[in-house]
């Protein structure tokens, strides 16, 4: 055996050795992450990029080093036995099936392996990177034509790219594998270009053919596994992102509701609720809620309108908001119904499922917690006033207000005769008001939304805009009438101009003034439409607040500033 064979035995022993002495210590050795974190960092603050994007780039990263740290097991295990088999032929002095070139590259490569598997602060994206070039390099040299001859180029052109080329094409960024590739596919065709003896009549033995199938092929594979990765990540950031928000959500529901429960695209619970069972007094021993749907437990009247609602949300209907605030009517085991404020927030699994989580507050004997939400929230307004919404019949549901009915006075008179009143109760020391006492008017512009005029009581709010007059729930609301113009004079219902609204909040400055009222649309000889708003206090508290008020503002001009 001659003494560079000798070497090349020995040099593959202590590798060896090296190799089985880590086998044994790996128990013992912790990984050592912080280089890659380092490394991580400074990557990041590169490009000033969002949180969430930042997120996504670390988890492509992190799903890269993975599969190399993968592909360093295995690789090392190929090369390890090829290095065996190597060795076993020289001792053995069998014929040399490889040439002495690929017999070191084979060398040099487990030796890398063995230095990456060893070291783990040497797994980051750097360490592969260098490696992907040497190993690179080393190809460049075994394709040659000072270590390969023509007749075997295209058989070792496939072999280093089943071993080396295409198992760590994704450990380094894509510009590495296009560059290497190309210099390889540069090299191919100088030499095939200069090849002096007749050029093969077959496309799999024409090594120019081959290694622009191997480059495509290498890039391809990259390109796709670069995408794969994103994508598993961008899933992942949207994974992470619903269950933060759900969770609190949840445990924010769970604060303030007696039951919690979360329903599917079907109305149906999607697991048993203690909570909702004891509510309902269902509690028997065995008895799951888990499949029922959630609208066998309300009236009827109110289960439909909640699949209504429910439906238009999961078609896209309901634009506006993702959750929604109502009060509905429970009935129990006893046939016993009960008032229910019911918090509904409508989510995306990770598997694309709609779902629904539901937070049921029974207020049968307490106030509730958003009635002036609920009030405000939707596209119409209750019709009665004891500070209880209710579901709305389908005939509410086209218009943001509802049209007074049985009224056949004169658009003049109709706002008058539609709405009187009743007297307010008197206040300690304070006489009895009268129907009318504390009647105003506004005339609301629609193509500015601010007030035109206003009665002479309150004239110092001709001017004002709505924004600093009403709440945005009121503002909102009011901006909601003009396109519904033309739906009513789709359906001939314009000549119904007076409608009804109850529990809007006034603000005069630092005094917030709940009224109700009616709203008429007034048209003028050119066709500008305005609206003019009769309202009156809901209560003698808020009589005394905008008495006061209408007394403090008596000789003010200025319309003072919303605080």
């Amino acid at each position: 055996m001659e003494a560079i064979d000798l070497t090349l035995v020995l040099l593959g022993a202590v590798l060896q050795v090296v190799l089985v002495v880590r086998l044994v210590c790996l128990v013992r050795w912790q990984h050592l992450e912080k280089a890659r974190k380092l490394l991580a960092n400074a990557t990041n603050r590169r490009r000033e990029l969002d949180p969430e994007e930042r997120r996504i780039q670390a988890l492509v990263e992190a799903g890269r080093m993975r599969v190399a740290k993968v592909n360093v097991g295995i690789l090392l295990f190929l090369s390890s036995v090829t290095l065996a088999g190597i060795q076993v032929q020289h001792l053995k002095y069998l014929a040399e099936p490889l040439s002495r070139e690929v017999q070191w590259a084979v060398l040099v490569n487990v030796a890398l392996y063995l230095a990456l598997w060893l070291g783990p602060e040497l797994q980051t994206s750097l360490a592969f990177s260098l490696w992907y070039l040497v190993a690179s390099a080393c190809t460049f040299f075994i394709l040659s034509p000072a270590a390969t001859a023509n007749s075997v180029l295209t058989t070792r052109s496939l072999v280093t790219f089943a071993f080396w080329r295409l198992p760590t094409s994704s450990w380094p960024p894509s510009w590495i594998v296009a560059c290497c590739g190309f210099v390889l596919w540069a090299q191919a065709c100088v030499r095939f270009l200069t090849w002096s003896e007749p050029h093969s009549s077959t496309m799999h033995e024409n090594p120019l053919v081959v290694e622009t199938f191997m480059f495509g092929v290498s890039l391809a594979v990259k390109v796709g596994f670069e995408c794969l990765l994103r994508s598993m990540a961008v899933l992942q950031v949207r994974h992470d992102k619903v269950g933060s928000e759900l969770q609190g959500a949840t445990s924010l529901l769970r604060h303030i509701c007696d039951a919690v429960i979360e329903v599917d695209a079907d109305l149906r619970l999607t697991k048993h609720s203690k909570e909702l069972a004891n509510m309902l007094l269902r509690h028997r021993p065995g008895g799951s809620l888990e499949g029922v749907s959630f609208t066998d437990f309300m009236t009827p009247a109110d289960a439909q309108k909640f699949s209504k609602l429910l439906e238009a949300q999961l078609a896209g209907k309901a634009e506006d908001f993702e959750s929604n605030v109502f009060h509905t009517r429970l009935v129990d085991s006893c046939s016993s119904q009960f008032r229910v404020e019911t918090f509904q927030v409508r989510y995306e699994r990770w598997d694309g499922q709609v779902c629904s989580l539901i937070g049921l507050r029974d207020f049968t004997d307490q106030g509730c917690l958003a009635a002036n939400v609920i009030n405000d929230m939707r596209e119409h307004q209750p019709e009665h006033r004891d500070g209880l919404a209710r579901m709305v019949s389908d005939s509410e549901v086209s218009y943001p207000w509802r049209p007074s009915s049985g009224s056949s006075a004169t658009p003049e008179l109709a706002a008058t005769m539609a709405y009187t009143p009743e007297p307010l109760p008197p206040g300690p020391g304070e006489k009895t008001s009268q129907p009318g006492d504390s009647q105003l008017l506004l005339e609301i512009d629609l193509d500015t939304f601010t007030v035109r005029s206003a009665s002479v009581s309150v004239s110092f709010l001709a001017g004002c805009a709505l924004g600093d007059l009403m709440s945005l729930q009121g503002h909102r609301l009011f901006r909601q009438v003009k396109p519904q113009l033309a739906a009513l004079e789709q359906n001939g219902q314009l000549g119904c101009t007076v409608f009804n609204f109850g529990f809007l909040d006034l603000h005069f400055g630092a005094v917030s003034v709940e009224v109700d009222g009616v709203v008429e649309i007034m048209q003028t000889q050119r066709g500008e439409l305005s609206l003019i708003m009769l309202f009156a206090p809901t209560s003698a508290k808020s009589y005394k607040k905008l008495e006061d008020m209408k007394a403090k503002h008596a000789k003010v001009s200025d319309w003072p500033v919303r605080l």
